[in-house]
């Protein structure tokens, strides 16, 4: 066969070839989407899409990658072959091959990018969008926390106000001073319930729980604090209170709830009743 019949063949050959490997890839992507579920923990195929062959005729496997774009997307066949192959009187046409080794790589990766973006609306997006639940026992196990944490102040025990922080928590007072760890956290009390805050009183009503996950939960508390002598330094009372609106984050572990995070704010008067106006 000439050169000229051998290129009319291979450009009807292309089009063959290429609708052949889109109804392989939609078959798979078909099966894997159908089965999301089982595609959690199996990310990353970027990298083996980069690390390809660039000969379009040449057989290879898709395989796991390591540091793959927005964690390695979703590997959409595991281990599956993905083949391409062209006519076998084109194997010696280097010619032909190396005009036509950058239209198909192009090609795939315009297919790719379309499969890239399914994939991560189907993973995504469902855990975007998911509602969890506030269960009755994890509102009666943060309610138990927070009244402990009260009793706690009450008392003027910093050692047990502290006793569920986590050995990293990250801690910011209504001042603003702010630290990172369960040392600093229980020395700032021991120091408060000494001091400005000695012989006082609070009480602290939850306002709302979010969970981020089911073990991570975002606790949103008004607390009121009660018997100060006088208002500490840059902070205003409210009917002779302390207002303040502390923010935990809790995460729990088989032995219960932990603080990783505790930020505190005190109430501004001017604001007290609702939010602040609008600019």
């Amino acid at each position: 066969m000439t050169g000229t019949g051998q290129v009319a063949k291979a450009e009807t050959a292309i089009p063959l070839v290429h609708q052949a490997q889109l109804r392989k890839l939609a078959y798979h992507a078909g099966r894997h989407l159908a089965q999301s579920s089982q595609l959690i923990g199996r990310i990353g195929f970027l990298d083996a899409v980069r690390d390809r062959p660039a000969n379009p005729f040449e057989k290879a496997t898709l395989t796991d990658g390591r540091d793959a774009v927005f964690a390695g997307a979703a590997e959409l066949v595991r281990g599956t072959p993905i083949v391409q192959e062209g006519p076998a009187e084109l194997a010696d046409n280097e010619d032909f091959r190396s005009a036509s080794f950058a239209e198909g790589r192009a090609m795939r990766s315009r297919w790719l990018k379309h499969i890239v973006f399914l994939l991560l609306i189907t993973i995504k997006e469902p855990a975007m969008a998911e509602n969890l639940t506030v269960s009755d026992e994890t509102r009666s196990d943060v309610a138990a926390l927070v009244a402990a944490q009260d009793a706690a102040w009450n008392r003027g025990s910093a050692e047990a106000f502290a006793a569920r922080a986590l050995p990293d928590i990250v801690f910011t007072n209504i001042f603003g001073m702010f630290s990172v760890g369960k040392a600093p956290f229980l020395a700032q009390h021991e120091r408060i319930f000494s001091t400005i805050y000695k012989g006082t009183t609070n009480h602290q009503q939850i306002q709302h729980i979010t969970l981020v996950k089911p073990d991570v939960a975002i606790v949103e508390t008004f607390a009121v604090v009660t018997g100060a002598p006088q208002a500490p330094s840059g902070v205003q009372l409210i009917d002779g209170a302390l207002h303040a609106r502390p923010q935990q984050v809790l995460v729990r572990r088989a032995d219960g709830w932990w603080i990783a995070s505790f930020h505190n704010v005190a109430v501004n008067p001017a604001y007290a009743s609702g939010p602040p106006p609008k600019l």
